[in-house]
């Protein structure tokens, strides 16, 4: 009797595994909580811009990129305490107050964040052996 008992459980204990990890099935919803929304905006200067822009984190989470003069909307933010954090931003640019922004999110509102970057010239890392002796960097002629 203890083996048939066995023999059940070694059937039935992966089809239940399997119907747990079912594709088709939908997740439940997000916390329909109240939500504000947040506007990050980026702006850019100096001779050595970065053109690819880079990318935005909000509390750590991947949410969208950010080139020069453009702005990410992030709609539907939960009301709260959040951290946007820029990243991948040229090793030649800096930005005033650091990549780093806590700000508040109220319901129904919208909150405005501005990160401004200063580009200099590449640093000695994006100067081919050539460039180094010419005085050269990147692309130049």
């Amino acid at each position: 009797m203890k083996r048939l008992t066995y023999f059940i459980a070694s059937l039935v204990l992966p089809l239940a595994v399997l119907g747990g990890c079912n594709p088709d099935v939908t997740p439940p919803p997000p916390d329909d909580g109240p939500t504000g929304s947040i506007v990050v905006s980026l702006s850019m200067t100096g001779g050595e811009v970065d053109r690819d822009g880079c990318g935005v984190r909000i509390d750590n989470a991947r949410c969208g990129r950010l080139r020069a003069g453009d702005d990410l909307k992030l709609p539907a933010v939960p009301v709260g305490m959040h951290t946007l954090t820029l990243h991948g931003l040229d090793a030649n640019c800096s930005v005033a107050g650091g990549t780093l922004r806590t700000l508040s999110v109220s319901e129904g509102q919208t909150e405005f964040v501005q990160f401004s970057a200063n580009c200099g010239p590449p640093g000695p890392e994006n100067c081919s052996e050539v460039g180094e002796l010419t005085g050269r960097c990147g692309n130049e002629g």
